[in-house]
């Protein structure tokens, strides 16, 4: 089965829910049975379930996001500075066991064709993620002010790590299971 999910942690702007509302109904336009699931974490208003409804979203409702961040984690509440941890820890939430792909897209995310081809074009490997805008591998060029990459790389083999290039997490395709290995680098 495949799902699409979005992760919206409402703050005092309702900025985010006008653009969820407008990707949403994006999606829909070109795939109106795909199953969605939308997380929320500080609430929503009744304009945003009311189209939630009227689109067929799975709606989970979680709690205050940092609340949610320092249930998560001992340090949770320093985590919560942070506006996007969200996205990948409300993973646990999902029917992950009927699952063979999974798409997460934040809420400026918006479709101009049937979501179904990227599922169908992008199934060889566990995860598919575009690059970070100007990094290393940006056709933008890179620019060490915004992402330092050299100085990511030398910390990592200086720690003994594997080396991640840097990613825009605002669209990530997740296939073969690979979200339940993500659970495990929580701690």
């Amino acid at each position: 089965m495949r799902l699409v999910y979005y992760s919206l942690a409402n703050f005092p702007d309702d900025s985010r829910e006008h653009q969820w509302i407008q990707s949403v109904r994006s999606l829909r336009r070109y795939n109106p049975s795909i199953p969605v699931w939308l997380f929320l974490l500080n609430g929503a208003s009744p304009i945003l379930l009311r189209e939630a409804q009227r689109q067929n979203i799975h709606i989970q409702a979680l709690e205050d996001y940092a609340d949610f961040l320092r249930r998560a984690h001992p340090h949770g509440s320093v985590l919560a500075l942070y506006p996007t941890f969200h996205k990948f820890l409300a993973l646990e939430h999902l029917p992950l066991e009927t699952l063979d792909q999974l798409l997460y897209l934040d809420c400026d995310t918006f479709f101009f064709n049937d979501v179904s081809l990227l599922f169908d074009q992008h199934s060889k490997h566990n995860w598919y993620a575009r690059e970070e805008g100007r990094s290393i591998r940006s056709s933008l060029g890179y620019n060490p002010n915004h992402v330092d990459e050299l100085l990511l790389q030398y910390i990592a083999r200086s720690e003994g790590l594997n080396y991640v290039s840097p990613f825009n997490s605002g669209v990530c395709l997740l296939n073969r299971g690979i979200w339940k290995q993500l659970g495990g680098l929580r701690d």
